[in-house]
């Protein structure tokens, strides 16, 4: 088994939950706290506390949070031989959540980013081995997603965040090897809405034949969709109460890769995954404090899978 090269951003989550209904234009009392995050951050924390060697290309400022970021990312595992400290503020990742625990609205400002420059991403590719794979957030900017995914010769496994910064991987998709949108972004990137099941199938067999070697689409309370060349499945779990949706989406992503280097099928990935997220919503925290593959190999064996060929 290879490492796994996570990619992205890194950032200080500001979170601010309301005590009762959000009401706009206004002060609302609530808690704010204050954590480390970043989805590349996030996927690659999630991977470490799953025992996988990972290594977080990013870049922090040399700023009191950036080092102290640093720092914990060690702590927990971490190889940060690329991650840039640079003389720039560290990224801020600034939500603020409902009264469901689910995001209102946010603001991102990562523009340290820039600091990952093609010289410098020549640099990593230079020391990777062939079994090593990489997981991508498309909170880069666009030239240096496209020269990743023209220079890398490395599996390359891809969380596209948002409608709008999915845009940036639309033209290189057989580039990648996976992609896990959610919905609203598959359907962004396809054209095929996915409010009917009969377009599961529709959809998933668009993203393969862009390129992709799995898709893995996320539908909220629907479940989730997925395919590779051999088979298209549709699994499902009943509810699962929450404390906190931030971050479920990047464990969602790290479990699936951590079964992937796992040797997992297509199917058992998608329940690790699941588990994994599920790990996350019941914690307060973006990374779940009892995050392990064990823990989450635990709550997969309580999960009623619902499973069906599409």
């Amino acid at each position: 088994m290879g490492n796994v090269y996570v990619i992205g951003g890194s950032n200080l989550d500001i979170q601010g939950a309301p005590f009762s209904g959000l009401i706009m234009a206004d002060s609302n009392p609530g808690v704010v706290r204050c954590s480390f995050g970043g989805v590349g951050r996030n996927i690659a924390e999630n991977l470490a506390l799953m025992k996988d060697h990972v290594v977080l290309v990013s870049a922090m400022g040399n700023d009191a949070f950036g080092l102290d970021m640093y720092r914990y990312c060690e702590s927990v595992g971490m190889d940060m031989k690329y991650c840039i400290q640079a003389n720039e503020n560290t990224a801020n990742y600034l939500a603020i959540m409902d009264a469901k625990n689910d995001m209102a609205l946010a603001i991102c400002d990562n523009r340290i980013l820039h600091c990952l420059t093609p010289d410098y991403m020549d640099t990593v590719f230079g020391s990777m081995k062939e079994d090593d794979i990489i997981v991508l957030d498309t909170n880069l900017e666009e030239d240096i997603i496209r020269y990743i995914l023209k220079h890398a010769n490395h599996r390359i496994y891809c969380d596209p965040i948002s409608t709008s910064k999915a845009q940036k991987i639309l033209f290189d998709m057989d580039k990648l090897y996976m992609l896990k949108p959610n919905k609203l972004e598959a359907e962004m990137i396809s054209g095929i809405l996915l409010d009917d099941p009969n377009d599961y199938r529709k959809a998933l067999q668009w993203f393969l034949d862009s390129g992709l070697q799995q898709i893995i689409i996320s539908l909220g309370k629907d479940g989730v969709i997925g395919a590779d060349r051999n088979r298209m499945v549709h699994i499902n779990h009943p509810y699962m109460p929450m404390k906190n949706a931030t971050g479920a989406g990047d464990c969602f992503v790290a479990g699936f890769v951590h079964g992937s280097m796992e040797n997992m099928d297509l199917v058992d990935s998608i329940k690790f995954a699941i588990a994994s997220a599920v790990v996350t919503v019941q914690s307060e925290f973006t990374v779940s404090e009892l995050m392990s593959k064990e823990k989450v190999c635990e709550v997969m064996d309580t999960i009623d899978f619902t499973i069906r060929e599409l």
